[in-house]
């Protein structure tokens, strides 16, 4: 016959396992959680960074854009007539336009986009 001491060994080494088997599946439920949240986390923080950076890419340009359309405006206000400035003032006239029909593409791109121009300016 088994003595009294034979029976508590038997069920301790049992409790042990169950106790180990319960610990390592939280253990592994743990690490699984945490790399679905950090995964989750990482990627929804890409996404929020991305069109931040989208909507100050498109805020420079919008600047830019409004910048040569005022040194644009300022050539037109010094001279009335434009076939009376001078050939730089042509030159530095047309280079200017040049840039504000490519910076208005551009932009134009970022709305098709999706990144939207809060003031309607352009």
């Amino acid at each position: 016959m088994e003595s009294s001491n034979d029976v508590i060994k038997e069920k301790g080494k049992s409790l042990m396992t169950l106790i180990s088997s319960i610990m390592s599946i939280t253990a592994l439920i743990s690490v699984v959680f945490g790399a679905y949240f950090f995964i989750d986390n990482r990627y929804a923080l890409s996404e929020t960074v991305k069109k931040v950076e989208q909507r100050l890419d498109y805020k420079i340009k919008a600047d830019q854009f409004d910048n040569v359309q005022a040194q644009i405006w300022k050539i037109e206000d010094r001279y009335k007539d434009l076939n009376l400035m001078p050939d730089t003032v042509k030159e530095q006239y047309r280079e200017l336009k040049s840039q504000m029909e490519k910076l208005r593409l551009t932009i134009k791109n970022f709305q098709e986009k999706g990144t939207q121009d809060p003031d309607n300016k352009i």
